[in-house]
């Protein structure tokens, strides 16, 4: 395996995900990679003009190959495996061509709006009333939900079109796991390789993603990055145990989610889901 691509809906924690694999032998996370394909990325967010791995010559190549990029890109980026966040499908049938192996993101859909409205919406998110800011809540939870379900749906369509390995990763059961849980994960989708999160500190090399995504984080260094990682459960002091019961009676309701789930191999529980 040379490239490995993560598919999740946009803010779906594709960039925290991203980096954590960073943390396995070999891998290195690039963040959107059909980004500086395209040309709408000039330079490595990390560092910027002095970057060793995305270098001017580097990128020019990037740019002047043909799809599927993304082994042509390892190699010309002097990697063992890159990890592309590109996320969206329609890179990886109109642009980019697909990786080696894709790994379906999915997270916790009340998780991913509490985030989504707390960082885009910030202060008038919470001038809102409880009822409409329910409304509101519930509402883009579902949106995020069947977004969730077109992904899985389109990889579960890759996986039997091409007989390409599709994985399906719960972000927030991944993030739980420690190091020794995610090597013995590895077993079933890396070659057992090895997991080593003091990886993480090392000075990341990456396109595009959430530079923000931890309080304090900038170009220079992300505060998550460097630090420890734990699942976003901010909803549950937000919203009484009825309405969290509510919105997951709602996404239970629809099966289509379960229905393309059971076509993929699942390495993670997916706890959201009662799975």
């Amino acid at each position: 395996m040379r490239s490995l691509g993560i598919v999740s809906p946009n803010f779906g924690g594709s960039t925290v995900f991203g980096h954590l694999l960073g943390g396995y032998e070999g891998l290195s996370h690039v963040g959107e990679i059909h980004k500086v394909y395209s040309g709408r990325e000039s330079g490595c967010r990390e560092c910027g003009s002095s970057c060793p791995v995305f270098t001017k010559e580097n990128i020019a190549k990037i740019r002047s190959i043909e799809g599927p990029i993304y082994n042509k890109c390892a190699d010309i980026l002097d990697l063992d495996v890159l990890v592309t966040g590109d996320k969206n499908p329609y890179f990886y049938d109109k642009a980019t061509g697909l990786p080696d192996t894709l790994v379906v993101l999915l997270k916790d859909p009340l998780a991913h709006t509490y985030s989504f409205y707390t960082r885009s919406l910030k202060q008038s998110f919470h001038s809102y009333s409880n009822d409409f800011k329910w409304l509101k809540f519930k509402e883009s939870a579902l949106v995020y939900y069947t977004t969730l379900v077109d992904r899985v749906a389109w990889a579960a369509e890759i996986s039997e079109r091409y007989g390409l390995p599709v994985k399906v990763v719960s972000l927030e059961e991944f993030i739980d796991l420690d190091d020794s849980g995610k090597s013995q994960l590895a077993t079933s989708w890396l070659r057992g390789r090895r997991y080593d999160s003091s990886a993480l500190k090392t000075k990341s090399h990456y396109i595009a993603g959430n530079h923000k995504i931890s309080n304090g984080g900038n170009a220079k260094g992300i505060k998550f990055f460097k630090g420890m990682f734990k699942r976003d459960d901010r909803y549950t002091s937000e919203f009484g145990q009825a309405h969290s019961d509510e919105i997951k009676y709602s996404l239970n309701e629809f099966s289509e989610l379960n229905k393309y789930l059971d076509r993929l191999d699942v390495l993670t529980p997916v706890r959201w889901l009662g799975l």
